[in-house]
C-alpha cells in the first residue's frame, strides 16, 4: 500500500510539472532566448515597423535579441499577422469576437499569438504585450518605463479586447504625439492625422481670408454690425460654393491618401444679436456642407455642430458621408452629460441630431479652456463623461485638453482619458495610483492626497466646475478658498521634500506645485482689484 501511495505522488507530481510547462511560456530566461518573431511575408510598412520596436523592447527588459523572420521555424515563436496568416499557420483564433482595431493575444503550445481584424488592431496587441504583459509603461512624452527583468515568463492568456469607441482622439500636448497614441490604441487626431485633409477645422474662413477677401469680393461674405464685420462666408453665394470646391479638389488631388475634408463654419466667438438673426444660420451652414457632400461621395464630410449651428432644426438631413461633429460647451462640468438634467442643453441638441443621423462624433473639452494654468479637478469626473457618451449611444469621441505642456497635472488628464477611450470600465483609482507611482515616485501619495483632497472640496461646495471658470469663483466657497490652499500645500511640501534628492521627479513636483502657486498669486491680484 506504501509503495501504491509513493508511486501516484509521484506520478501526480510529474503530471503537475508537465501540466506547468504547458501552461506557462517562457519567452527569457536567465537572459537568454531561442523564440523568434515571425510576421507574413507581406506584411505592411507600420507592421514592420512595430514589430522591430517589439524586438527593440525585448533588448530593453530582458538583454536578448529576438530574430524576425517570415518562415515556420520548429524554434518557438511569437507568431504576429491578421486572420489569413494565421490560417495558413493552422491556427484557429475567434475572430467574430473581433470588432475593428480589436484583437487577440493567446498562448498556444509554446507560441505566443497576437492577431486582428485589421493592421490597428494588430498593433494595438502589440502595445498592449508590452504594456500588460511586460510591464513597460508610458506615462508621459518624458516618461517612459522600461523594466529589466531576467525571466519573461507568461501564464495561459487568452485576452480578446474591442474598444468601447470607433474614433478615440485625444488633441492634447500628449496626444500630438504620434508614439503616444499608438502606446494607449488611439486614433491621431486630425491636425498630425493623414487621412484629414487640412485645413480640417473652421474650413470655411481658412479658405476665404476675412482681413483680406472682404476687400476684394464683398459679396462672398455675412456681415454683422450693420455690415462692418465680415465674420463668415455667404453660405447663399453659389460662386463661393463652386471656388470652395475647387480648392478642395485640388487639395484632394496632392494629398489622395485623405479620407476626411472639413465643411465647417468659422469660430463666430460673437453672439448673434436680434439685429443679425436669419443672415447665418445652422441650415444654412449644413446644406453647404450637403452640397460638397455630394461632390465628394466617396469621402466623409466633417460638419461641425457648434454654437450657432449646435441646434438643429430638424428641418434639413445630413447626408449619409457627412460625419456631424457635436460640440460639447455645455458649462457645468461637474454634470457634462447629465440626462437627467432638463436644462442640459447639450443632451437636448444632441438628441435631436440622433433622430437624423448616427455618423456623430462628440467634441467634448476636458480642462479649463480660458485659465489653462489653473488647478482642475476633473480627474474622478473623466469616467462619468466618458460612460455617459457610451450610454447615450455615441461611437466616436474627440476630447480636447492642454495642447502646451502647461497646467497641472495635465499629464495625467491625458493619461486617463486615454485609458477610458479603449474601456470606461477601468478602475479609476487603481489608474491614477498606477500614474502617479510611475511618474512622481515616492511622491506619489502626498501627490494623490492633493487631488482627493481638491475632489473633496469641489463636492462639499456644489459648485459647478466650468469649462472656463475664472479661479476667483472657486476661492470663495469652493476647492481654491484659502483653507483649502493651505491644505494643497501641506501635501505637496511633503511631495517635495520625498524627493528632494531625485532631480527628475522633483522637477514633475515643482512644476505641480508651481501651478499652485501661480493660480493663488491670480486669485490675489484680482481680489486686490476688488
Amino acid at each position: 500500500m506504501m509503495r501504491c501511495s509513493v508511486f501516484l505522488f509521484f506520478l501526480m507530481s510529474l503530471m503537475s510539472c508537465k501540466a506547468q510547462t504547458i501552461q506557462t511560456v517562457v519567452l527569457v530566461e536567465n537572459n537568454q532566448s531561442n523564440y523568434q518573431i515571425c510576421i507574413p511575408p507581406n506584411a505592411g510598412e507600420n507592421i514592420i515597423k512595430t514589430v522591430r520596436e517589439l524586438q527593440s523592447y525585448f533588448f530593453k527588459i530582458g538583454n536578448v535579441k529576438l530574430s524576425i523572420t517570415t518562415e515556420k521555424s520548429a524554434l518557438p515563436q511569437i507568431i504576429i499577422g491578421g486572420k489569413d496568416f494565421m490560417e495558413s499557420r493552422g491556427i484557429e483564433l475567434p475572430y467574430t469576437e473581433l470588432k475593428k482595431d480589436g484583437f487577440i493575444i493567446k498562448t498556444e503550445n509554446k507560441h505566443l499569438l497576437i492577431s486582428g481584424i485589421n493592421e490597428k488592431g494588430i498593433i494595438n496587441g502589440i502595445y498592449t504585450l508590452l504594456e500588460k504583459y511586460l510591464g513597460c509603461r508610458f506615462y508621459a512624452r518624458d516618461a517612459i518605463v522600461i523594466p529589466q527583468k531576467e525571466n519573461i515568463i507568461l501564464e495561459p492568456i487568452l485576452d480578446i479586447q474591442n474598444p468601447a469607441f470607433e474614433i478615440r482622439m485625444l488633441n492634447s500636448y500628449e496626444g500630438l504625439s504620434v508614439e503616444y497614441c499608438k502606446w494607449h490604441k488611439l486614433d491621431l487626431p486630425p491636425r498630425i492625422n493623414p487621412l484629414w485633409l487640412k485645413p480640417w477645422i473652421h474650413t470655411t474662413t481658412k479658405y476665404f481670408s476675412l482681413k483680406w477677401g472682404p476687400k476684394k469680393h464683398p459679396e462672398y461674405f455675412t456681415y454683422f454690425n450693420k455690415g462692418k464685420d465680415a465674420v463668415d462666408i455667404n453660405y447663399e453665394n453659389n460662386e463661393v460654393l463652386e471656388i470652395m470646391i475647387g480648392k478642395i479638389k485640388k487639395r484632394v488631388q496632392d494629398h489622395p491618401t485623405a479620407k476626411f475634408i472639413g465643411a465647417s463654419q468659422g469660430d463666430m466667438t460673437r453672439k448673434i444679436k436680434s439685429e443679425d438673426k436669419g443672415k447665418i444660420s445652422g441650415d444654412m451652414t449644413l446644406g453647404f456642407a450637403n452640397r460638397i457632400a455630394q461632390t465628394f461621395p466617396d469621402h466623409t464630410i466633417t460638419y461641425l455642430a457648434y454654437q450657432y449651428s449646435r441646434s438643429s432644426s430638424e428641418n434639413i438631413k445630413p447626408l449619409g458621408n457627412i460625419l456631424v461633429i457635436i460640440c460639447n460647451t455645455w458649462g457645468n462640468r461637474t454634470k457634462a452629460v447629465d440626462t437627467k438634467n432638463p436644462g442640459n442643453k447639450f443632451i437636448k441638441d444632441l438628441q435631436v441630431w440622433q433622430k437624423l443621423t448616427d455618423n456623430i462624433m462628440v467634441w467634448d473639452y476636458i480642462y479649463n479652456t480660458k485659465y489653462e494654468f489653473a488647478p482642475y479637478p476633473n480627474f474622478y469626473l473623466l469616467q462619468q463623461a466618458i460612460k455617459g457618451y457610451k450610454d447615450l449611444g455615441i461611437n466616436k469621441i474627440f476630447e480636447e485638453s492642454h495642447r502646451q505642456p502647461s497646467g497641472g497635472l495635465y499629464e495625467l488628464r491625458s493619461y486617463l482619458t486615454a485609458k477610458l477611450l479603449w474601456n470606461p470600465d477601468l478602475d479609476i483609482d487603481s489608474l491614477i495610483t498606477d500614474f502617479l507611482n510611475g511618474y512622481y515616485g515616492d511622491a506619489a501619495p502626498y501627490i494623490k492626497n492633493y487631488i482627493q483632497e481638491m475632489n473633496k472640496q469641489l463636492k462639499a461646495s456644489k459648485i459647478p466646475l466650468l469649462r472656463t471658470g475664472n479661479p476667483k469663483i472657486y476661492s470663495r466657497i469652493s476647492f481654491l478658498r484659502p483653507l483649502a490652499i493651505r491644505k494643497y500645500e501641506l501635501y505637496l511640501e511633503k511631495a517635495k521634500r520625498s524627493v528632494v534628492d531625485d532631480p527628475i521627479f522633483k522637477k514633475r513636483v515643482d512644476k505641480v506645485y508651481e501651478t499652485l502657486k501661480v493660480t493663488k498669486s491670480e486669485i490675489g491680484k484680482r481680489s486686490s482689484k476688488e
